[in-house]
């Protein structure tokens, strides 16, 4: 017998199940519209990790002892996660009290992301800081830390690219070594703003090339060397595991970080990166064009 809830199926055909306790479907719902899904049907027999949220009941009284028995445990703002790798399941509990509070309800879909970032992770893709735009179904990303004027690039390209996130995206790896990103929602401007755009998570391009931002007084794309490539492809890797390592065992980030590590190399492999010199007033996007043309 098949069920219908919400669904996210990424590019490479790994599937999530998204559903709620009862005083949870509203928020559930909400969730699922700013990832841009529908509701699907499900039968048993669908390989599908299921991620299942519930009201977190007597936290004080339930704190210790869940504790010392969790197998996977992730703790922020009384927000709880324990994972069963058998079963496929990710229980997850809201506190319906720190949700009254401003703009939790999207931590806390934030929070909720990071099984499907870690298992994109150890299946050799990952989160990755970066803007997202297509060029006649080409995906590219511009990359580098805050603040370096992602976004404002990410504005200012013509009408003809096709422009998604400005913050964050998941790349997926596919069985063929092909690379494929998949927009991720700028949780920041609900977090931050109360509202956001909502984003077609399951949506996905073939990723032809990155490029990292420099503010310049000329346009120019330059290769990078593997060396300096590795170090920026590492640092983008890592940026949206910032809010989550303070919750991380020792031995959970040494490995993250020596996954992150191989992802990079892998990527570096597959995929050309640039540095991108743009100015203020100049046509940038020109020189993405003759890179994307060769």
């Amino acid at each position: 017998m098949s069920v219908s809830v919400w669904s996210l199926k990424l590019s490479d055909g790994r599937m999530y199940s998204l559903s709620g306790h009862d005083r949870l479907c509203e928020w559930v719902s909400q969730f699922s519209k700013c990832l841009g899904l529908s509701l699907r049907r499900i039968r048993p027999s669908d390989d599908v990790h299921n991620l299942k949220f519930s009201v977190l009941e007597s936290y004080i009284k339930q704190r210790d002892s869940r504790l010392a028995g969790a197998d996977k445990l992730f703790l922020d703002n009384r927000f709880w996660m324990q994972r069963n790798w058998h079963d496929r399941i990710t229980n997850i509990e809201l506190d319906l009290e720190k949700m009254k509070e401003k703009n939790v309800e999207f931590i806390y879909m934030l929070n909720s992301f990071m099984p499907i970032f870690s298992d994109c992770v150890w299946s050799g893709g990952g989160p990755f800081h970066a803007a997202y735009a297509s060029l006649a179904g080409n995906g590219i990303l511009i990359a580098g830390p805050g603040n370096i004027g992602k976004s404002t690039s990410l504005r200012r390209l013509p009408d003809y690219y096709k422009k998604f996130t400005d913050d964050a995206v998941l790349l997926v790896k596919n069985k063929k070594d092909c690379y494929r990103i998949h927009p991720v929602p700028t949780w920041s401007d609900y977090i931050f703003k109360g509202k956001g755009t909502s984003v077609k998570v399951e949506s996905s391009n073939p990723l032809k090339a990155i490029f990292f931002l420099l503010q310049a007084n000329e346009d120019e794309v330059v290769p990078i060397k593997n060396v300096f490539a590795l170090h920026e492809i590492i640092n983008s890797y890592k940026q949206p595991w910032n809010r989550f390592l303070k919750s991380m065992k020792i031995k959970e980030k040494k490995d993250l970080n020596h996954k992150i590590l191989n992802n990079s190399v892998n990527l570096l492999k597959s995929i050309p990166c640039y540095y991108l010199k743009a100015t203020l007033h100049g046509k940038f996007w020109k020189e993405i064009e003759m890179v994307l043309m060769h």
